[in-house]
């Protein structure tokens, strides 16, 4: 919008930022734009003089920080006195002043520089929508029975005009994601083998044979799958494993905390939290001072009895001195009544050939009482983003590096022309591309020296196990060779797979470049950044070396400055989101 009561002006001016593309609408007073304010959108910027007949511009531009709070004000005028620019800046808030007569190039880009801010808060708004809608579509999906055919899942027609630029983009079903996040957990330790999972049906069986309603099933389900998250954090997480573990409540505190970070899990939080609190004849109704969901004490139950069967021997064998082992806790560790839906349920063979059955996702899954939940590209994308926060989580070395592959991987896309779909769908690549960390121990990933060669060879598998994992998830078969060849070369020579340049799409391509690109220009704890020129350096010997895509390596340094701004931003925002968990963690350590 564009306010003035010079007609030479205001037409010179419409025609100016015309010619730049932008719809101009034009007024001669302030009357005459707050009217228009009130009857369209929000404009992206609105410009203004300041000593105008009727309504000054600073009186306009009060009106209209009330209108449209976050469209960016521009004061125009030959006018400046000390009482202006209180007014402006006290009243309208603007954005930037200019003199009359305006520097053309300057004029141009302060109005550039205001769209863009415009634009940046409208998609922030929009994605703050979607993730509103993702949120209730999970909280109404656990109030439900399970849908039938004819029920509308979370990509139904509810959902339609909010986003349309998907319509290529397959659903993937939520249930299948967190079983691919509860495999990667399982990975840090091979003796953990589907612990989360087997932990998750016996809760299930549990929830089923005490007849709780619906809504309470289906939170123990998605709180038991993920019930031991905070443990990626902790050097001493393979005693989950051990049944008389001494020291349990830290990882159950910090794993309420990664699920509080992500609005969508945060309602089943408080289960994981006090998932370790023994019942202890009641008192455990409180622990420091807190409330404990009775559901907790029912996950502490399953928790335990899935570290008791050895897959090693035939788990028919080992029923009797569980059955005993649990029975003797009761009261002191775990709730009577759940100890005795345990009892009967631990009748029944097929419980326990199930808990050791190597089909355990398809049982688990016709277990859930959760609704089908797809997940359109912008219900992924948040959960993409949680995967990525679980990932980094593993190492303060590299504690926001997916996040900002995610950011520099959308941009590029955008800068290679990319669909809209395509975009969003590399900044979920970005997120998951190292999924597979989760099976390198931490004294390889955070080991500020050169590793030695078994080293390097574990360090390598991790794109292997982030291929294996997302490979089984139904819609996201692009999405999984995007992320996992990010460490494969043109030349045939990368790793896991070897893939020759025809075998590696575009995706791919773009992945391992701003892959390398985030890893050489962020900050780790053992050193800054590299600098351009060092980054010029490199990623030149690559392209020489036929390693990675020219064009594309050539696009990302045309464009250096907005690529490291881009990868900068989310990787502060990522570490501002964690400040209380790293906080948290660092409490515990000392």
């Amino acid at each position: 919008m564009l306010v003035d009561d010079e007609k030479e002006f205001l037409t010179l001016v419409a025609e100016l930022l015309s010619e730049e593309g932008y719809e101009v609408v034009s007024c001669l007073n302030g009357i005459e734009a707050a009217e228009q304010l009130a009857k369209r959108t929000p404009f992206s910027a609105i410009i203004t003089d300041y000593k105008m007949p009727i309504m000054k511009g600073t009186e306009f531009l009060e009106i209209a920080k009330k209108s449209s709070p976050h469209t960016p004000r521009i004061m125009v005028t030959a006018y400046q006195n000390a009482q202006m620019m209180e007014e402006s800046i006290n009243r309208g808030e603007v954005f930037r002043f200019l003199t009359k007569p305006i520097d053309i190039e300057d004029f141009l880009e302060v109005v550039k520089s205001a769209v863009e801010k415009y634009e940046l808060h409208a998609v922030e708004e929009e994605k703050n929508k979607q993730k509103d809608v993702f949120i209730n579509k999970i909280k109404n999906a656990i109030e439900q029975s399970p849908l039938e055919d004819n029920v509308q899942g979370f990509a139904d027609t509810s959902l339609k005009g909010i986003s349309t630029d998907d319509s290529s983009f397959s659903p993937v079903e939520m249930l299948d994601m967190i079983s691919a996040l509860s495999s990667a957990l399982d990975i840090i330790n091979p003796a953990l083998n589907d612990h989360h999972k087997r932990t998750c049906y016996i809760a299930s069986c549990l929830a089923a044979e005490l007849a709780l309603p619906t809504k309470e099933v289906s939170t123990i389900f998605l709180a038991s799958i993920l019930h031991d998250i905070g443990a990626i954090v902790l050097s001493d997480r393979f005693k989950l494993l051990d049944f008389e573990d001494k020291s349990p409540h830290a990882h159950a505190e910090l794993g309420a905390l990664l699920l509080e970070s992500f609005p969508p899990f945060a309602f089943f939080a408080p289960l994981v939290k006090f998932h370790h609190v023994p019942w202890n004849n009641g008192e455990g109704k409180t622990f420091r001072d807190k409330p404990v969901p009775k559901a907790s004490h029912l996950i502490h139950l399953a928790d335990r009895i899935a570290v008791l069967v050895n897959q090693k021997s035939p788990v028919s064998n080992q029923v009797p001195s569980i059955v005993e082992k649990i029975s003797s806790l009761s009261g002191e560790r775990f709730i009577p009544e759940y100890v005795d839906a345990f009892l009967n349920t631990a009748k029944q063979e097929a419980f326990w050939l199930d808990i050791i059955s190597p089909n355990l996702d398809h049982v688990i899954k016709e277990k859930s009482q959760l609704p089908a939940i797809p997940l359109d590209l912008h219900g992924m994308e948040e959960l993409a983003r949680f995967f990525s926060t679980i990932i980094d989580t593993r190492s303060h070395f590299t504690a926001n590096h997916s996040s900002g592959v995610s950011a520099s991987a959308m941009k590029l896309a955008e800068l290679l022309n990319m669909t809209s779909t395509e975009c969003h769908e590399m900044k979920i690549a970005g997120y998951l591309h190292d999924l597979g960390k989760l099976a390198v121990p931490e004294t390889i990933i955070e080991k500020p020296g050169s590793l030695d060669k078994d080293e390097k060879d574990v360090m390598k598998s991790h794109t292997y196990h982030t291929y294996s994992i997302l490979k089984e998830v139904k819609g996201l078969e692009k999405i999984a060779t995007w992320a996992a060849f990010h460490h494969e070369t043109l030349t045939g020579e990368g790793y896991p797979f070897h893939r020759s340049a025809k075998e590696l799409p575009p995706g791919a391509r773009a992945m391992a470049v701003a892959d390398i690109f985030t890893a050489l220009t962020e900050d780790r704890p053992y050193r800054k950044g590299y600098e351009k020129k060092e980054v010029v350096e490199i990623f030149s010997e690559m392209v020489s070396e036929g390693k990675i895509d020219k064009n594309i390596t050539d696009i990302l340094l045309e464009n250096y400055e907005k690529m490291d701004t881009v990868r900068s931003n989310a990787q502060k925002q990522h570490d501002e989101n964690l400040k209380i968990f790293w906080g948290r963690v660092k409490e515990l350590a000392d």
